[in-house]
């Protein structure tokens, strides 16, 4: 998965993490996000957002 992360818009990434930071986005949010449009994405980009979802939750 770290992999589809990598890949990601480092702008899409600063903006989610800033966001995390500052208490914006916690893990209910996130979760709620992927199940929201989980449908309208193929397998790699839901991967690709996996990805970013769980990095975000962990903190790496």
């Amino acid at each position: 998965m770290k992999r589809y992360y990598d890949d990601l818009d480092p702008a899409l990434v600063s903006a989610a993490e800033r966001a995390r930071a500052e208490g914006k986005l916690d893990d209910a949010a996130l979760e709620d996000f992927f199940t929201r449009v989980r449908p309208f994405l193929d397998d790699v980009q839901a991967a690709r957002l996996r990805a970013m979802i769980d990095k975000l939750k962990t903190g790496e």
